[in-house]
């Protein structure tokens, strides 16, 4: 009987828990396409392009993301560049690639990604 107890609470847990991640990841494609429909910059790093396909917003884009999965994106145009901005979608290959990401960044947000990398001495790495 407790073990019936136990089990039964632990199914309740684990719906409550599906249920609430279901609502997230709804709620964070709403999001997402809001914010790529007010023209608003959309970013994605290593898989999570992923997520920006499943909310439809690499329909005839141009992406990056982790090599092998782009198997795993069905609409877009898979790219192997480190960075790729097409339009309001920014997106990059991975944890290797993240400075090269944030300097992009920096730059379609106004500042200068070039400068700030060579800064932090990134731009001698390649020499």
């Amino acid at each position: 009987m407790v073990i019936l107890r136990i089990t039964t609470w632990w199914f309740f847990l684990e719906v409550c828990l599906a249920q609430l991640i279901y609502a997230t990841i709804r709620a964070l494609i709403a999001s997402l396409q809001e914010a790529a429909k007010a023209g608003k910059y959309v970013a994605a790093i290593c898989a999570a392009p992923i997520v920006l396909e499943r909310a439809g917003l690499l329909e005839g884009r141009k992406f990056t993301c982790f090599p092998g999965v782009e198997d795993q994106i069905a609409s877009g145009e898979h790219q192997t560049d480190l960075v790729v901005v097409d339009g309001n979608i920014v997106t990059s290959r991975g944890a290797g690639t993240a400075l090269a990401f944030a300097y992009a960044l920096v730059d379609l947000l106004g500042g200068d990604g070039q400068q700030l990398a060579h800064t932090m001495v990134y731009d001698r790495l390649f020499q």
